[in-house]
C-alpha cells in the first residue's frame, strides 16, 4: 500500500465521568506525533452542531478507543448512542481490521456488544505503562495497514490540562516499570533525541524520582 503523509485518526469514545483519564490519554496519543486523536472538548468549536460533528468524526476515524468503566457501561443516554454509531461503522469494516479497541478503566463488565474484541486493562496504576504500549502496538498495526508511517518524531512539549509535561509523565512511568534507567533506554522507549532524554532524566532527578547510580551510566528508582 502506498504511504500517506496524513496522521492516524483515532476517536475516543467515553463517558463524561471519565473525562480526566481520557483527557490524559488524548494528550499522550497527541504526543506520539503520528496520531490525530479526536476528543470532543478539544475538537468541537463554538457554534458547531456537536451531534453532527461527533457523527462525522466517528465515520472518519481509522480506529476507535472505547473507554469502559462502571460509570460508562451502566449509564443511559448519549454515550450509548455514541457507542451504537461506533458499532455501526465497525460493521462496514473487514473482520481482520483493527478498528475498535476496548480499554477498561476499572473492573467493569464488558458490554455484550463488545465482547468479540480483545480488551486492554488500564488499571491498576502500575499496569498503565504496559497497557499504553499495547494500545500503541495495535494503532501501529492499523496505521501500517493504511500506509501511514508511525515513526514521526514525537511532539516535544505537550502539556496536560494542569500544565504538566506529558513526556515527563511517560518517562516516569518507564523508570518505575524498569527500576533502573539509562539515557539510551529512555530514548528507545519514548523515541526522543539524546538531549531530550538527558533533560527528562535531569527532571526526574530534580523531582526525586531517580538517583544516579555510583560509577555507572544508570539512574536508579528512588525508594
Amino acid at each position: 500500500m502506498p504511504t500517506t503523509d496524513r496522521k492516524l485518526r483515532v476517536f475516543l469514545c467515553h463517558s463524561s465521568q471519565d473525562k480526566p483519564i481520557v483527557r490524559e490519554l488524548y494528550q499522550r496519543l497527541l504526543a506520539e506525533g503520528w496520531i490525530n486523536p479526536w476528543l470532543d472538548e478539544e475538537k468541537l468549536l463554538p457554534g458547531q452542531d456537536w451531534d453532527m460533528e461527533i457523527e462525522k468524526a466517528v465515520e472518519a476515524a481509522d480506529a476507535v478507543i472505547v473507554c469502559l468503566s462502571n460509570s460508562s457501561v451502566t449509564k443511559e443516554g448519549y454515550v450509548q448512542k455514541e457507542l451504537k454509531r461506533v458499532l455501526d461503522v465497525a460493521d462496514s469494516k473487514p473482520d481482520e481490521v483493527i478498528f475498535i479497541i476496548p480499554v477498561r478503566l476499572d473492573d467493569c463488565e464488558v458490554p455484550r456488544r463488545l465482547v468479540r474484541w480483545h480488551y486492554e486493562d488500564n488499571f491498576p496504576k502500575q499496569r498503565q505503562f504496559d497497557a499504553y504500549k499495547r494500545i500503541i502496538v495495535s494503532l501501529k498495526l492499523r496505521a501500517e495497514a493504511m500506509g501511514i508511517n508511525p515513526s514521526r518524531t514525537p511532539l516535544l512539549n505537550v502539556l496536560d490540562a494542569s500544565g504538566n509535561d506529558i513526556l515527563l509523565q511517560q518517562a516516569i512511568l518507564v523508570a518505575k516499570s524498569l527500576e533502573k534507567i539509562t539515557i539510551s533506554r529512555l530514548q528507545r522507549n519514548l523515541r526522543v533525541s539524546y538531549p531530550r532524554a538527558v533533560t527528562l532524566i535531569e527532571k526526574m532527578v530534580e523531582v526525586g524520582v531517580l538517583i544516579k547510580e555510583p560509577d555507572s551510566m544508570s539512574w536508579l528508582l528512588m525508594e
